[in-house]
């Protein structure tokens, strides 16, 4: 066979494959690199997302990663704590120890053996380490208003295919500096309880957006429009909760039991997923209610109350805009019915509010998550596109 002819045959070929390829078929996986390794864990890099694999008690973890991100920890210290709360927001030091410290005296035993692990080798001290574990919950101090998105479709709306969720996690502008920071952390307890993979900023342990190794995807939308802004000192805060739920629970009925159980300090919506199916649990200091899906098949929630039971009319004034990206999710959502996969969440994602989508500039990251395959896909507009992070490998 002469080359021209076996150039045409190869082109021919390519051409049928990808035919027959399925319509918005996934990005490519984005391959791990490792950057360094300490008794027993490991440091990735996912383009410039940190990616960080600990394993054994929660002191070793903690030892772990304190080792593993030491130069992370102290500068994110140095540009959150000393740039942002105390040099731009006028925070004093021991305004921010006084706050943290209520908190972290509620935490799990296990939770605050983490922190400690982290103080013993990542040069910070334990209660500046305790005030990065909080840095997201500090900002309900500043009166900024959140504005955070969700959106599940499986079933008729994935043509059968698999469950798929798309958040927006939207913050104050200046946490775009932190972006650098940015950083998976899988932990893979001894103790038989069930590892679990969140997204946040180094040092954080506050978990707005996670999922563990049993398949169960959760995260957290300020829900203080609908429920009220107060706080309960006296209470586990809600951030820290998701952390302990998911070591705990390989079902989402054990979930679901652990929710029904617990008070919560703070006014949010929580939302949740396993492969089968998605819920919004609008959770105020007071109750909580389990709304199902706005369709078979489709959930959205942004933040403001809709459940019936809570028998109130929607915010008046539409505050940070809560009604109009709802609506927006949902016309979105029936548009892409029985093509939803994840290339199609991350699309939608991508529209910018003034198109019909969700996304403003307060988009500080955002996360497409399936739980059925273990995967993540994160973006932080402005400093890294779509990334493809497999967590099946990491537990």
């Amino acid at each position: 066979m002469n080359r021209r002819k076996w150039l045409l045959l190869a082109i021919i070929a390519l051409f049928i494959t990808l035919a027959c390829l399925p319509a918005g078929a996934e990005s490519p996986k984005t391959s791990l690199r490792q950057v360094s390794a300490y008794q027993g864990a490991k440091l990735y890099k996912a383009g410039k997302f940190n990616v960080l694999v600990l394993k054994g008690n929660y002191r070793q973890m903690g030892r772990q990663y304190g080792r593993l991100m030491k130069k992370d920890l102290g500068d994110m210290y140095n540009l959150a704590i000393e740039g942002k709360f105390i040099n731009d927001q006028h925070f004093t030091y021991e305004m921010l120890k006084r706050i943290t410290a209520d908190f972290y005296q509620n935490y799990p035993a296990r939770i605050q053996a983490i922190v400690e692990g982290m103080a013993e080798t990542s040069g910070l001290e334990k209660e500046k380490l305790v005030m990065l574990a909080q840095v997201v919950t500090l900002v309900g101090y500043t009166k900024t208003g959140i504005h955070c998105s969700a959106i599940a479709a499986w079933a008729d709306y994935t043509a059968g295919g698999p469950l798929v969720f798309g958040r927006n996690f939207d913050y104050p502008l200046y946490f775009k500096e932190f972006a650098r920071f940015m950083t998976v952390v899988v932990y893979n307890p001894d103790d038989g309880s069930v590892p679990v993979a969140q997204i946040g900023y180094a040092g954080q342990m506050d978990t707005l957006t996670a999922m563990n190794r049993a398949g169960i995807f959760t995260e957290i939308n300020d829900g203080a429009v609908s429920g009220g802004y107060d706080l309960m000192n006296n209470k586990l805060a809600i951030t820290i909760m998701p952390f302990t739920f998911l070591l705990d629970s390989s079902t989402i009925e054990q979930l679901d039991s652990a929710i029904r159980t617990t008070k919560a300090d703070y006014a949010i919506l929580y939302n949740v997923a396993d492969k089968t199916a998605a819920y919004s649990y609008e959770w105020s200091v007071n109750d909580v209610h389990r709304r199902d899906g706005d369709d078979k098949g489709l959930l959205v929630a942004t933040n403001h109350f809709v459940d019936p039971a809570w028998k109130s009319p929607e915010p008046e004034g539409d505050p940070y805009d809560t009604i109009a990206r709802r609506k927006n999710l949902l016309a979105l959502g029936r548009m892409y019915k029985g093509r939803f996969n994840a290339q199609a969440m991350m699309e939608i994602l991508d529209i910018p509010y003034d198109k019909g989508g969700v996304t403003r500039d307060w988009a500080i990251y955002q996360v497409v998550a399936m739980p059925q395959g273990l995967d993540f896909w994160l973006k932080a507009p402005g400093y890294q596109d779509w990334t493809h992070i497999e967590l099946g490998k990491l537990f």
